[in-house]
């Protein structure tokens, strides 16, 4: 669990406003494929070496970016937020809410023990062993992947750009995967329709060559299924360093379902050729008028200032789309 501040245990702290997004039902969820997911505990281990040794490597040029298990540190210094210690109660309030009184210990093995969690870490470990050469791979932190349903980030190291978020799902069979794309396609379509994108709180960017912790607005996000033969199979190549076949296939398979979420859930957003750029500038003039007008703080209040912010929020997904396109090119040659 997180260095938590001091919280009384005997009285969950009420949050205002909390979304819980998603429901962690870990022995049901254990139980699921335990048949064909062998050596549970020693995959588990096996995966967290991997993480271990992804997080040291990427924290020399990035210093304490990642935790000990590639999840973004939220507890870094150069995250300048003065509710941090709400954000740390919130994580602190869903994880007792989710051990529903189960020893916190046991839950958490149970947890790390799960097929979504070893999904998200096989998926992390085989993205980063790729792509980590041009791209900063992480797991995002947990308050970020509790409060706003994102499991990982990708940073393009060449742009800067954050350019997608990805939300694992895990199947057993064809009519599951089916099923149960269908229900994150309709999440992150419901995302995009409130807030054009993903907003992830502990984020990073790279900004005229200087790493910049920050929060990212508008982010494109896409689900990446991983059966459990797919893990099955990739597992005992994953801590070798050179990309096996297995591997090269389930990166092949996961690019084509990007390719269609593209079209299938971004639409528009992804195939209108606009300049965003010049679209930006002259928003950016709009919001000056307004704020000259209503206010620095009032603005975004009036009947304009909601239109603008919906507009800025679109091109900034937009512009977030463009990018995504552009780095796909060098994922794909990664790769083929």
């Amino acid at each position: 669990m997180e260095n938590f501040p001091d919280l009384n245990n005997n009285e969950v702290p009420k949050l205002p406003g909390l979304k819980v997004v998603g429901k962690i039902n870990l022995p049901e969820n254990t139980r699921r494929f335990s048949k064909k997911i062998e050596g549970r505990d020693s995959l588990r281990e096996k995966l967290d070496l991997c993480l271990n040794k992804m997080a040291t490597k990427t924290n020399v040029k990035f210093p304490e970016f990642l935790r000990d298990d590639a999840r973004i540190n939220m507890l870094s210094d150069d995250y300048y937020y003065h509710d941090k210690t709400k954000d740390l109660a919130t994580i602190q309030y869903l994880e007792t809410t989710f051990a529903a009184g189960q020893d916190f210990y046991d839950w958490n093995k149970k947890r790390e023990e799960s097929n979504g969690i070893l999904v998200e870490k096989a998926i992390t470990v085989l993205l980063d062993k790729v792509l980590g050469a041009d791209f900063i791979v992480t797991r995002t932190s947990l308050y970020d992947d509790y409060r706003h349903g994102v499991d990982n980030l990708l940073i393009d190291k060449a742009t800067g750009a954050a350019i997608c978020g990805f939300d694992e799902v895990q199947v057993a069979n064809i009519e599951e995967s089916d099923k149960n794309e269908e229900i994150k396609k309709h999440k992150i379509l419901e995302n995009n329709d409130k807030y054009n994108g993903t907003f992830v709180k502990y984020g990073a960017t790279i900004r005229d060559g200087e790493f910049k912790r920050c929060s990212l607005h508008n982010v494109p996000t896409f689900f990446l299924s991983l059966s459990e033969n797919d893990l099955a199979e990739i597992a005992a190549d994953l801590e070798h360093e050179a990309v096996s076949d297995k591997e090269r296939s389930v990166l092949l398979r996961m690019i084509a379902s990007m390719e269609k979420q593209m079209i299938e859930i971004y639409g528009e957003h992804s195939t209108l050729d606009n300049d965003w750029r010049a679209e930006r500038l002259e928003l950016k003039k709009r919001l000056e008028l307004l704020s000259v007008r209503y206010g620095v703080t009032g603005w975004s209040r009036t009947p304009e200032g909601l239109t603008l912010k919906k507009e800025l929020g679109i091109n900034k997904l937009r512009l977030n789309l463009n990018n995504f396109k552009e780095s796909l090119k060098t994922i794909k040659k990664k790769v083929q």
